[in-house]
């Protein structure tokens, strides 16, 4: 009988205190656990292999980032420590979860962070992109796939618009040429022009301020 008094009493602790090993994961705690992921920053930078070298840095023992590993498409582990890297292709969309690691609130799903590389583009080492830098098909990365149809073509474009603008600009300096060549042939004449609309001009001013005094 003592035995099943003992276990009766033992019961109603138990129920009395059920949550008392993650008493401490209130709102506050995960408050701070979620400002603590917010602070986790992620960057990359191109390794000249057509790969990105990811930096996870302000990382704190507070939580740990669980990922996808591109390769060989099995979860991985952060853990610990101030920063992290990791290397992954170019075109990649990485998904960074969260999780708390803190004992009051064990593995506690906190936020998704995601990384994309730009895809690399292999036109870019083409002769015709060689030729034509500024084409806009011809940059190193780009955010999209574009077929080998669109890229003839609108490069095809961009040459005729190029062509279009030196014509338009060669004819330009063909009207001033001209215009130039006309004034340097005729400088004697228009000079004369211009002196004789200048003494003409002062003659018509003579006259009305002769006639203006003659009338006061």
């Amino acid at each position: 009988m003592k035995g099943r008094y003992l276990v009766y009493i033992l019961l109603s602790f138990s129920c009395l205190f059920p949550f008392s090993v993650n008493a401490e994961c209130d709102y506050q705690r995960k408050a701070e656990l979620s400002r603590i992921a917010s602070n986790v920053q992620f960057s990359y930078n191109y390794d000249e292999n057509n790969n990105f070298t990811v930096n996870i840095t302000n990382l704190t023992d507070d939580i740990y980032i669980k990922y996808e590993d591109y390769a060989t498409l099995y979860d991985q582990f952060i853990r610990g420590g101030n920063e992290a890297q990791l290397v992954i292709p170019s075109g990649a969309t990485v998904k960074f979860s969260i999780y708390s690691a803190d004992n009051s609130c064990p593995d506690t799903f906190i936020l998704e962070k995601y990384v994309s590389t730009p895809k690399y583009n292999s036109y870019s080492e083409s002769e015709e992109c060689k030729r034509n830098p500024e084409f806009k098909y011809c940059q190193k990365w780009m955010d999209t796939t574009v077929t080998q149809t669109k890229f003839d073509t609108e490069l095809a474009e961009y040459k005729n618009s190029l062509n279009d603008d030196r014509d338009n600009l060669s004819s330009d300096k063909s009207v001033i040429s001209l215009l130039f060549e006309l004034l340097k042939e005729n400088f004697v004449v228009i000079i004369i022009l211009i002196i004789f609309v200048i003494v003409f001009a002062l003659f018509v001013i003579y006259i009305k301020l002769k006639k203006k005094r003659r009338r006061s």
